[in-house]
């Protein structure tokens, strides 16, 4: 007689399929979750880096001094900002896909996001 210990051919392809059609739905979502993600990062990291400069823009008291009409996105551009607020940012910051941080004339900050 036959002894049925094992599965059959049928069953494994079948299970073989349903993983297949699984991770076709499941992949692109966490894909899109991956995107997401970084670009949760990037904002924050932007929004720190206008906290800094917003912080350091309220604490000068010679109006020469205050860090303004700059577009910072990039590592790039840390040549574009001073010495003081660059010891401010933290040693681990991390630059890549920065969301875009503009100051205007003022001194005023405002930060292009890349979530909606």
């Amino acid at each position: 007689m036959f002894d049925n210990k094992g599965f059959t051919l049928i069953e494994l392809i079948v299970v073989i399929c349903i993983l297949g059609i699984l991770s076709t739905i499941v992949l692109p979502r966490m894909m899109d979750n991956v995107q997401t993600a970084k670009d949760t990062v990037a904002d924050v990291n932007a929004r720190t880096l206008a906290n800094i400069i917003q912080i350091y823009n309220a604490e000068q008291t010679d109006q020469s001094k205050i860090f303004k009409s700059q577009i910072i996105k990039s590592e790039t551009d840390k040549s574009k900002i001073p010495d003081e607020i660059k010891e401010r940012i933290p040693k681990n910051f991390d630059w890549t896909n920065m969301s875009e941080v503009n100051v205007d004339e003022k001194g005023d900050v405002e930060i292009k996001t890349k979530l909606n």
